[in-house]
C-alpha cells in the first residue's frame, strides 16, 4: 500500500530519534513535510491534567489557601470598588494584624509533582 504525501499532508510520527528514526524525519523534512512533535509529552500532559482535576487535591488546596479571598469585603477590594484609603481605616477599625504564615508552597510543589 502507498500513501502519497504532499506539503499540505499533517504528519505525526512517532520515534523520531534513534539513526533509522532520524534518518527518516530528516528525508521528511526535507521534502518539506511538516511534523509535531513531542506528541508523547503533550498527551501524558493532557491525561495529567486531566487527573488532577478528577481527584480535586489541587483544587482543594488552592481553595484553602486563598478562601478568605471568597469574604464580601475582600471581593470588593479585587473587583476594585473600594479605595486603598477605606481598605486601611478598616484594617485600623478592625485591629488586625496579620502573621506570616507558611503559604504551603513545598507542600503544593510535591503534590503536583505526585502526578508525574
Amino acid at each position: 500500500m502507498s500513501i502519497l504525501v504532499d506539503r499540505n499532508t499533517k504528519v505525526i510520527t512517532q520515534g523520531m530519534t534513534g539513526e533509522t528514526g532520524s534518518f527518516h524525519t530528516k528525508a521528511a523534512l526535507d521534502d518539506g513535510t511538516a511534523h509535531v512533535g513531542s506528541m508523547d509529552a503533550c498527551a501524558r500532559g493532557l491525561l495529567i491534567a486531566a487527573q488532577m482535576m478528577k481527584d480535586g487535591k489541587v483544587e482543594k488546596a488552592v481553595a484553602k489557601r486563598y478562601a478568605k479571598w471568597e469574604e464580601p469585603q475582600n471581593q470588593a477590594m479585587l473587583a476594585g470598588k473600594e479605595s486603598l484609603d477605606k481598605i486601611a481605616a478598616r484594617v485600623l477599625k478592625s485591629g488586625l494584624d496579620p502573621q506570616p504564615h507558611s503559604g504551603r508552597q513545598e507542600y503544593l510543589e510535591g503534590l503536583l509533582n505526585t502526578y508525574i
